[in-house]
């Protein structure tokens, strides 16, 4: 909270002063962390560096071991000629490939003198056994990373150096090399000098531009609190300034403004005020004389004004319960009579109305009755007549398709046999060309055998080519750096190559055993499809006969079954019309209903009582006779998707009301 409260409490140009040091203690921790993942990032790339070069000089090597097995050379043939060739490749600028084997003795390195030598007490000035690490990493892991400390060539201080290391367990040999890191840390101090370059001057900028806003902005408030301080002393004629400005010190400016003509109208309102009293002392005597002669006018205007308020209360009272019969009795002065009369003349206008209405609605209301019930009656036997007709429609859709099933079915059957019967005919020449093909592929596989031997002989050839072009790309330095990386792939596209060819050769010796066999299981399937072919024979004449006799009924239940779909199309749209007649007079008898309660309301007198009960009357007269109850299931049938029902007892009883 006392951090708080000094913050509060700091000045404008002082706040101004913070936020631009912690904008720039910001910005240099920023700079900071990403100059930190620079030199990280920069580290990797040596080390990758390093380690594709290890992994070039290892690939040579293994290429003379691979030799060697094959018995292409002999090992010490081959070991010489795999040190000549790791001694005399450079890479980047000079850098050297040195061999050690596991038990410390350097047997290549770019100086003679430590070639034969024992290095495994060599220590580096921190004390750490470096090579003997290298060694250990190579047997153990097969490969890795090993930092130690190291004095180049022309330095007087020890530096960093990124050391890789590859094993080759057939020569017990570890295959290495080590790269200093200082052109790491020169490319990383460039780059801390090209961002001061940058950062400086507008760190400068920025500190250039905070003082000068918290200056301005000190001196504008200031000039602002003294014509506040001006304005609280009484000076109301003091100018005010910035007033045309468009930020919060012109806010300030303009509501000192508004304060000092504020104070200015008040000074004006108090002689004004002052004046007015005495005015008003002259008037009010006046006004008690006229107020006096208006009260006596204003009370006989009142008793006139209660007795027509009176009047026309318990009318719209009346009005409001729904008597349409109340007129107007009392005796209203002469101003008011109109009133009276045009209220008693709307008062009998819509007495007649709502009596014309009220007839009107019980007529309607008795027709809309009488053409429910026709229209219930309607869509009943309607639905009866539907519900049959779908029932009789569906077992014959079912019907006509279970036989239409078994004849294609049966149709099917028979096309089917024949063709296997064919098939079987042919099955017997196509195993004796299987056979014949079966000799051809036994010789195809030793010629691809040959073959595979000639696409060995290509791999070996290409892993040289490729590991000399790796040797000339380290010659060549950066320069080089992409070719080495496509020589690198070169050489194991190379290997895979080759490992490919050595399975490709054993696959094709197992598929020659195969054949074998397959040859003789060839036969045999011959002789079985003979004898399946005059079976087939027997069964395909049988089928044929099912097949003809079920065409033939369902081309005559076909034809029974159009008939009593197009019934039960015609059916469903008379029940579907049946029921939108009957939707629609229930709905007119409900609005019929509903008008009539709403006349009800209003009290139009006897004659419209004895027009309501003359329609009842008309209605039970038109009422039919009531129709005996049917038991019926609401069942809706699935096909056609109507809306027919199904009868509890049969469709013998729909037919007979319809």
């Amino acid at each position: 909270m006392s951090v708080l409260k000094k913050l509060t409490a700091l000045s404008i140009s002082r706040s101004f002063g913070l936020v631009a040091i912690l904008a720039a203690v910001v910005a240099v921790a920023s700079v900071a962390v990403t100059l930190n993942q620079a030199r990280i990032d920069m580290l990797d790339l040596k080390r990758a560096e390093v380690k594709n070069a290890v992994e070039a000089a290892a690939s040579t090597v293994n290429a003379y071991v691979a030799k060697v097995e094959k018995g292409e050379l002999k090992d010490a043939d081959a070991q010489k000629l795999a040190i000549d060739a790791v001694t005399n490749a450079r890479f980047d600028d000079g850098n050297y490939f040195f061999v050690i084997r596991y038990d410390g003795f350097n047997i290549a390195h770019a100086n003679p003198k430590l070639i034969g030598t024992d290095m495994s007490p060599l220590k580096d000035p921190t004390g750490k056994l470096f090579v003997k690490e290298l060694t250990d990493t190579a047997r153990v892991k097969g490969a890795g990373f090993v930092d130690y400390l190291w004095v180049k060539g022309g330095d007087k201080d020890p530096s960093l150096k990124v050391s890789y290391v590859v094993g080759v367990p057939k020569w017990q040999w570890a295959i290495g090399t080590g790269m200093h890191v200082h052109a790491v840390d020169a490319s990383f101090y460039g780059l801390i000098k090209d961002v001061a370059v940058v950062l400086v001057p507008l760190a400068l900028l920025l500190l250039g531009l905070v003082v000068f806003l918290s200056r301005r902005a000190s001196g504008m408030l200031r000039t602002v609190s003294g014509n506040m301080s001006t304005l609280a002393a009484g000076d109301l004629k003091a100018p005010i300034a910035y007033q045309e400005r468009q930020d919060e010190v012109g806010s300030m400016a303009r509501a000192l403004v508004v304060f000092r003509d504020a104070a200015l109208t008040k000074q004006q309102v108090e002689a004004e005020k002052a004046q007015a009293e005495a005015d008003a002392g002259e008037q009010r005597r006046a006004a008690d004389t006229q107020r006096s002669l208006n009260e006596a006018q204003r009370s006989d205007d009142a008793k006139k004004q209660a007795v027509v308020v009176d009047a026309l209360g318990a009318g719209l009272e009346r009005l409001t319960e729904g008597d349409l019969t109340y007129r107007i009795e009392a005796a209203f002065s002469a101003e008011y009579v109109k009133l009276k009369n045009d209220f008693n003349a709307a008062m009998a206008h819509l007495e007649e109305t709502m009596r014309q209405i009220a007839t009107n609605t019980e007529s309607m209301k008795a027709g809309a009755g009488e053409i429910s019930q026709a229209a219930d009656d309607l869509a009943s036997r309607t639905e009866q007549q539907a519900s049959s007709v779908e029932e009789t429609a569906t077992a014959l859709d079912q019907l006509t398709a279970t036989v239409r099933q078994t004849a294609e079915g049966a149709r099917q059957a028979s096309h089917a046999t024949t063709q296997v019967k064919g098939e079987a005919e042919q099955s017997g020449q196509i195993v004796r060309e299987a056979v014949a093909a079966m000799s051809g592929i036994e010789k195809s596989s030793d010629e691809i055998s040959q073959i595979v031997g000639v696409i060995d002989e290509i791999a070996f050839q290409t892993n040289l080519l490729a590991l000399n072009a790796s040797v000339e790309a380290a010659r060549a330095g950066d320069a080089g750096k992409g070719f080495a990386v496509v020589a690198s792939e070169v050489r194991a596209l190379a290997q895979r190559s080759a490992d490919a060819a050595k399975e490709i050769k054993g696959l094709i010796t197992a598929s020659s055993v195969e054949v074998e066999k397959g040859v003789a299981l060839v036969g045999q399937t011959g002789t079985a499809l003979e004898r399946m072919s005059g079976e087939i024979t027997r069964a395909t004449s049988l089928v044929a006969e099912i097949a003809s006799a079920a065409q033939e009924q369902a081309t005559g239940l076909q034809e029974v079954n159009t008939a009593v779909n197009e019934m039960d199309q015609a059916t469903q749209q008379n029940a579907a019309m049946a029921e939108q007649s009957t939707a629609a007079s229930q709905a007119l008898a409900q609005e019929a209903d509903r008008l009539a309660a709403l006349v009800g309301r209003f009290r139009l007198g006897g004659d419209v009582v004895a027009l309501k009960a003359m329609a009842g009357k008309m209605a039970q007269a038109a009422a039919p006779a009531p129709r005996p109850a049917r038991a019926m299931a609401a069942a809706p049938v699935q096909s056609h998707g109507n809306a027919a029902r199904k009868t509890a007892n049969g469709g013998d009883s729909g037919w007979e009301e319809f």
